[in-house]
């Protein structure tokens, strides 16, 4: 065991509790924690937490590393301070869509409560943003302070690669003698490199290695459904919480077309080229060390800029790459495969309107009798592929896995279009993507700075903090014992006794238990419903429910979304 000497003064700690020794793989209270790598000085946070920001979990994967798999981190001298966030990593500015955040990138934060209690489990949470945007600290739901405190558990939220930087296959790149580079899933690598940094260091913050949890929602749901099937990631963690999942399918080849089609507008936008036949040609004539090494010489400026980014600042680029190595060959249909899997307790779901925001963001307004059934199809849609088919693939796979399916309504208007929501925000928003984030994590701000708007309000306070509370207690739950109806030894908000009895998704009845997250103004409205979302159940509700000319309205814009 390696020992490291520290310094009260170099905490910032009260030097008569401050430990004169500090020892990897220990946690023994103080400010002051040693990882593989290094000793890091954190600071003292809300909710009387300890938290640590801006850790190197990897190399800067800049110059020569770009577009390899992530490397250890160099070794420092002395005690680092851990107390500022990390750089987002590169993406474009939501709406305005400059280039922004940096290559350097591969930071992870902690957060636990401040105490000397140790063994305590992980909660690693990975942020959305389409795999192209966003970063640990780009909303004030994702500071661990809540959760930690909450739950009696350490939070680690982490940044890695993103967009061009994170999934790139071209051929240039690739080695011949590294699988996991020439993969060109390299935000999926970060990851797992995370997750491996938290195995090896997390009992110097008090962290249970073997008892860890990933969450996400989005983009960090959909990474977290292909960290169930990555090899490299198996038994890096042991239960999981998948909020807003998704699917996508990409081959290497179409990676690779893809890879090629940006590589010759590079060509042509660096006058290298006059056309796609030009640049065909010069690709031509290059060696491949030649045209790799000019492809990692490039500003990631340039880069980001033959690719045009949505309003949110999302990028239409293919992800992952199903390489047969790093990531199954036959994709997401690896999740029926119990040889494939790993098979943790799994809490899964997604909300009533998810799709209300980017109908908003593409311009669509409320009052259009359009809006609020194309929310309701397009989003129960997003439940039957986001949700019950993943829960049906992985249950039929292994028939007593743990899967707990969820719907979360609040803010949703009811049958009377009446929303907990103030003025029209229910009818605008509803029941968005990303807004049970602050229910599960704990926080009281929804979406952050950059959107302004009080859909907490006092009114509906006591509904909407007794409907968190249950969740925050299922996720504890979780947590602590794998499974969300058994209290472990956390510090709660909700009495575990007082909470709906959750049961589990069985892909063998016709219509399998489903937990629905609601609440009225003044109270939670969490109960157990039943029935199971298909493509097809939407499809015969559309051609059912609605009459022209609304239907073939409805039929169209469906089609497109």
């Amino acid at each position: 065991m390696v020992l490291f000497a520290t310094s009260c003064a170099t905490t910032g700690s009260d030097s008569s509790s401050a430990p004169a020794m500090t020892s990897f793989g220990s946690w023994n209270g103080s400010l002051t924690a040693a990882t593989k790598f290094g000793l890091v000085a954190g600071k003292i946070d809300q909710k009387n937490t300890y938290a640590w920001l801006g850790i190197p979990y990897a190399a800067p994967p800049v110059g020569d590393l770009r577009w390899k798999a992530p490397q250890d981190p160099e070794p420092w001298q002395g005690v680092r301070a851990a107390t500022k966030f990390g750089p987002k990593a590169v993406q474009a500015a939501a709406l305005l869509g400059w280039t922004q955040g940096s290559e350097d990138s591969l930071y992870l934060n902690i957060w636990r409560p401040a105490t000397t209690e140790s063994n305590l489990p992980v909660y690693v949470w990975i942020h959305g943003g389409g795999n192209s945007s966003g970063s640990a600290d780009a909303s004030p739901s994702y500071q661990g302070f809540n959760l930690a405190a909450n739950a009696n558990a350490v939070f680690v939220s982490i940044n890695y690669r993103l967009g061009l930087f994170g999934w790139f296959n071209h051929p240039a790149l690739k080695t011949g003698t590294d699988p996991e580079t020439d993969s060109g899933n390299f935000g999926t690598l970060d990851i797992i490199k995370a997750l491996r940094w938290v195995n090896e260091n997390i009992a110097s913050f008090g962290g249970n290695p073997a008892m860890v949890t990933v969450g996400g929602e989005s983009a960090g749901a959909f990474n977290i459904l292909t960290l169930l099937m990555a090899p490299s990631a198996q038994g890096l963690f042991q239960r999981a919480i998948v909020e807003s999942g998704y699917r996508t399918s990409t081959t290497p080849a179409q990676a690779e077309a893809f890879a090629t089609d940006i590589t010759k507008k590079l060509l042509i936008k660096e006058g290298k080229a006059e056309n796609d036949t030009d640049a065909e040609k010069l690709l031509s004539s290059m060696s491949k060390a030649e045209l790799a090494g000019w492809l990692r010489s490039i500003s990631a400026k340039k880069l980001m800029s033959v690719i045009k980014a949505g309003n949110s600042g999302m990028l239409p680029f293919p992800y992952p790459v199903f390489d047969g190595q790093v990531l199954p060959s036959e994709g997401f249909a690896a999740l029926a495969d119990s040889s494939k899997i790993a098979a943790v307790p799994l809490i899964i779901g997604t909300n009533k309107e998810e799709t209300k925001i980017f109908q908003w963001l593409g311009g669509q307004k409320s009052s259009d009798p359009l809006y609020q059934p194309l929310a309701e199809l397009t989003s129960a849609r997003w439940k039957a592929d986001g949700a019950d088919s993943i829960a049906d693939a992985l249950v039929s796979a292994v028939p007593d896995y743990p899967v707990y399916v969820y719907r979360f309504d609040w803010g949703a208007p009811d049958s009377a279009g009446k929303s907990v929501m103030p003025g029209k925000l229910g009818a605008m928003f509803g029941a968005f993507h990303s807004l049970e984030i602050p229910f599960f994590l704990g926080s009281d701000t929804v979406l952050g700075k950059a959107v302004p708007i009080k859909f907490f309000t006092k009114a509906n306070e006591a509904g909407r903090t007794a409907l968190q509370a249950q969740m925050g207690q299922y996720l504890a739950n979780l947590i602590h014992t794998g499974n969300p109806n058994q209290a472990g030894t956390q510090a709660s908000n909700a009495s575990s006794s007082s909470l709906p009895f959750w049961e589990q998704w069985n892909a063998a009845e016709q219509n399998p238990a489903f937990m629905v997250f609601d609440a009225s103004l003044t109270q939670s409205k969490t109960r157990l419903e039943y029935g199971r979302t298909t493509r097809e159940s939407v499809r015969a509700r559309l051609e059912t429910e609605f009459q022209e000319p609304l239907k073939s309205r409805l039929l169209a814009a469906y089609s497109k979304e």
